[in-house]
């Protein structure tokens, strides 16, 4: 199963936890259907954060994408982030509904993070 935790602090994204992988029901490793839907839209949502210089800690591997924000100060950066977060929300969740029973999304509002290295 896969377990998707999205974090906000005070009302402001400032975290993503993903870890594990699909069944073998939705394809053999490589090949995985479900597993290579979820890598792409939170890959793209890392990419993007990345881009904008937003990541402080990231931690990547096999079935394995951690990473928490930088305080954003920016109002215009925060607005960004946010509509990408919930953009990518709409699509995991869409991804969840088609496979219930391979996907976990928890969200953890009012969060506080601890400062810590997630790799």
């Amino acid at each position: 199963m896969i377990r998707l935790v999205i974090y906000k602090n005070k009302g402001l994204y400032s975290g993503l936890d993903c870890e594990g992988h699909s069944s073998k029901l939705s394809g053999v490793k490589g090949n995985n259907v479900v597993c290579a839907a979820v890598s792409a839209v939170l890959q793209t949502l890392f990419l993007y954060l990345k881009s904008e210089k937003c990541i402080d800690a990231v931690k990547i591997a096999d079935g394995v994408l951690l990473f928490r924000l930088i305080e954003i100060r920016n109002p215009k950066l925060a607005i960004l982030v946010d509509q990408a977060f919930k953009m990518t929300l709409v699509g995991m969740e869409a991804i969840s509904k088609e496979n219930q029973n391979e996907i976990e999304i928890i969200q953890m509002d009012d969060f506080a993070l601890e400062k810590r290295a997630v790799s």
